[in-house]
């Protein structure tokens, strides 16, 4: 399984991207940020 953390700066750009990503059996969207600064805070939790 592929984790993923997702970043953009536009709701809705990120969330249709976990929607669609979510549908792929391999992948799992872990984690969604809205700028760079969130994302490197949520970046260990994705690793895990």
């Amino acid at each position: 399984m592929i984790r993923l953390l997702l970043a953009e700066d536009q709701k809705l750009v990120l969330e249709a991207l976990a929607t669609l990503l979510s549908m792929e059996e391999d992948l799992e969207v872990v984690a969604m940020a809205s700028d760079d600064e969130k994302a490197m805070e949520l970046a260990p939790m994705a690793s895990a």
